[in-house]
């Protein structure tokens, strides 16, 4: 089984990565002009930091010791050991926060973990949030990465707002490779049973360059609309201008 130091090439490149770090990348556009603080919670290798690095100031947090060496060898700068529960920051010191597939884990408390990061915002700042979506797709992937769960869009909004925030958009994504990743999803969970096993793995060059272009075909209704079904969930949430919680 891989190490985490063997993540950061694959975030890198890896399709999955690709489309949700350029989704992300396109809602934080308005805010490079100014060159913002943005906080990516649970960064892993950094791969994300890494790419927002020449328009932006990324800091980086995550537990996994192993993760955050293998980004400082791929050049990554400002990342940190810290629980998403007690973030090492002052209040109000971030423009933007961003979390993939990290409030889910089974090591993360949900709740605490949205306080913290609304703390950290400035008031009008946005949290970009990506969450696996629906729980009856639990399965090998879920097991091998740690998910506690998997969540509908109406979930997550729910959350969102108990911890604070507004939403301004939630959507789901990964709509039309849908069907498809549905029925892998399905024969795994009957060829693995209570196994684990990750989806995110080096693919054939050709492969990953066609999921991609699915995902680059998706982003404009993505950028319109709001799609009724996917693999994953995408929110964006605003830190009121006034806290009621002040």
């Amino acid at each position: 089984m891989k190490s985490e130091c063997d993540a950061a090439p694959i975030e890198d490149t890896h399709w999955w990565h690709q489309g949700v770090y350029a989704l992300i990348g396109e809602w934080l556009q308005p805010l490079m002009s100014k060159r913002p603080l943005i906080l990516d919670a649970g960064c892993g290798p950094g791969a994300l930091a890494r790419r927002l690095d020449a328009s932006a100031r990324v800091l980086g947090v995550d537990v996994e010791q192993d993760a955050l060496a293998a980004g400082r060898r791929a050049g990554t700068t400002g990342l940190a050991r810290a629980h998403l529960e007690a973030l090492p920051l002052p209040d109000g010191c971030c423009d933007a926060v961003v979390s993939v597939d990290v409030v889910c884990n089974e090591n993360c408390r949900e709740e605490e973990a949205l306080r913290e990061i609304h703390r950290v915002l400035k008031p009008g700042g946005a949290l970009l949030l990506n969450m696996p979506a629906y729980e009856w797709l639990k399965g090998p992937h879920d097991r091998a990465g740690g998910n506690r769960r998997r969540y509908t869009a109406g979930e997550v909004s729910k959350i969102l707002g108990a911890a604070g925030f507004v939403v301004q958009r939630i959507t789901y994504r990964n709509t039309f490779l849908f069907p498809m990743a549905c029925a892998r999803r399905m024969v795994q969970k009957l060829a693995l049973g209570s196994r684990a096993r990750l989806d995110v793995r080096p693919l054939p060059g050709w492969l990953n360059e066609l999921l991609l272009a699915v995902l680059v075909l998706e982003a404009p209704f993505l950028k319109h609309c709001n799609l009724p079904f996917g693999l994953s969930i995408f929110a964006v949430a605003l830190k009121p201008l006034l806290d009621s919680n002040l």
